[in-house]
């Protein structure tokens, strides 16, 4: 029963780092499809070894199968990683070990919030444009199609509204936490 209890506090903690999982794993293939199958074996990893983890390693450890995980998928695919692959893979894991601490994910959640307050200052029509080419994936033919405009004016609209985004995240400050 005890067994069962840590196993199961054990997993929701690695599912709570599915996001950042997957962006590091996406940072070492460069496949999206790919980083998720590297996380997905990891996390069937994690149910087969539950017992080797501490609660205080969970997320190291899921990162170190993940990355275990990402090069089997390479070496599957006839792609044995070079030196300096392997090397980027160690820089990646160093800069995802240092972004995963309580103040940098509070710091996230809060730039996070901060651009979501800033999108909703801008035009309809340039949310559309930013929504259609990064959350929808569109490419400007598609996107100009779309909204009826010239891909020159998409380009464009992306552009200024991606200047304002930026002015507006620098001129409003975060916020302090009260503690």
């Amino acid at each position: 029963m005890d067994s069962d209890k840590n196993r199961d506090q054990i997993l929701k903690e690695a599912f709570g780092y599915h996001k950042a999982l997957v962006a590091y794993a996406y940072g070492l293939l460069r496949d999206y499809a790919l980083a998720e199958d590297a996380v997905q074996s990891g996390y069937v990893a994690l149910t087969k070894r539950f017992d080797t983890i501490s609660g205080d390693s969970v997320l190291a450890w899921c990162r170190g199968a993940v990355r275990l995980e990402a090069l089997q998928l390479l070496r599957k695919r006839g792609k044995v990683p070079s030196l300096e692959e392997t090397l980027l893979f160690d820089a990646v894991a160093d800069a995802f070990e240092i972004e995963q601490t309580p103040e940098r994910e509070a710091m996230r959640l809060e730039r996070l919030e901060k651009l979501r307050d800033c999108f909703a200052k801008v035009p309809t029509r340039s949310q559309k444009m930013i929504g259609g080419r990064y959350l929808d994936g569109l490419g400007l033919r598609e996107l100009a199609l779309r909204l009826n405009m010239s891909e020159a004016a998409v380009r464009k609209g992306i552009y200024r509204t991606r200047l304002l985004l930026r002015e507006c995240m620098e001129r409003t400050p975060i916020a302090p936490r009260s503690t």
